[in-house]
């Protein structure tokens, strides 16, 4: 077992979100409108061993509080509990259960099945939840972000073929393309709100477009703030969009229309500023966790 957390000191200055509009919106995060978010825990190192990341990128969150992160550079990705007990998942290689360079994790609904977008590899690994292999999926070329909807159905963004799929898993059938007849050019990043509405980040129109429930009608949102180099998204129950714009190093909160609310820079006096933040994910208790990527480290956010 591990110490998971390296507590951030009390009079070690944590810098808030720096407020860019002023709203009359009664939307929060957790259960207030928040007046500003900041960095509570920091988890992680440059390093291979355990506990250690080097660049991770995408994260998902189980029931029990688990964080699985994709540790990108280690070719594998990390499970890590509540308690600091950690699972590895995958290894460097191209063999069955093994990964390169993964960028993103997504649990089953079910919570027996964990899908890895493995874009070293061009596929999608599958790993029952106590490790060992299941049955990957092939025909991708960069696969850089995978999500699940509300209907149990596999959301695939992947930018080298310049489309989303969504799969069946049941029957390994494609439900659904999704690609420049739906206004996408190199989609690279999804993610679904509490009402089953489709977020997709564009990096070649450096644009977040919103779909309906059904895919269909789109609606391009952050005109005026554009998310420069974002990979991963989240959307909070209230509704808001929860957005690590990589190239400008800075997590951005958005409301449900595209406006731009709050964004945060620093962590701390002492643990600096954010570098190229990538992976983001929300806990059961509406709280952040952000893989601060080339500082090689998870961060715990929570709303003020």
């Amino acid at each position: 077992m591990i110490e998971r957390f390296k507590h951030l000191d009390l009079d070690d200055n944590p810098v808030p979100s720096n407020n860019l509009e002023n709203t009359q919106e009664e939307t929060p995060i957790i259960q207030a409108e928040p007046s500003k978010l900041r960095v509570t825990e920091v988890m992680g190192e440059l390093g291979n061993g355990v506990g250690q990341f080097n660049r991770p990128a995408g994260l998902a969150i189980d029931r029990d509080g688990a964080v699985y992160v994709a540790d990108s550079s280690n070719h594998r990705i990390q499970r890590i509990a509540e308690n600091g007990d950690v699972f590895l998942y995958g290894g460097p290689g191209s063999g069955q259960g093994q990964l390169m360079g993964p960028t993103s994790v997504a649990l089953h609904p079910d919570g027996l099945f964990m899908y890895v977008a493995d874009q070293g590899n061009r596929r999608i690994s599958c790993y029952y939840m106590n490790g060992s292999p299941g049955t990957a999926l092939y025909g991708y070329i960069s696969p850089s972000s995978i999500a699940f909807d509300e209907h149990g159905m596999l959301w695939i963004a992947d930018p080298g073929r310049n489309e989303i799929r969504c799969l069946n898993l049941n029957t390994n059938t494609i439900m659904k393309t999704m690609g420049r007849e739906s206004g996408l050019i190199h989609p690279v990043g999804l993610a679904f709100d509490l009402s089953g509405n489709l977020f997709v980040l564009d990096s070649f129109q450096n644009l977040l477009i919103k779909y309906d429930s059904r895919a269909n009608h789109s609606f391009p949102l952050g005109d005026f703030h554009r998310p420069a180099g974002a990979m991963f998204l989240s959307i909070t129950a209230a509704g808001l969009i929860l957005l690590p714009e990589t190239f400008n190093n800075r997590l951005h909160l958005f409301s449900n229309d595209g406006r731009s609310l709050a964004d945060l820079t620093h962590i701390s006096t002492r643990h600096g500023q954010l570098n190229s933040p990538t992976g983001i994910a929300l806990s059961k208790d509406g709280s952040v966790y952000m893989s601060d990527s080339l500082n090689h480290r998870i961060l715990h956010i929570q709303a003020e």
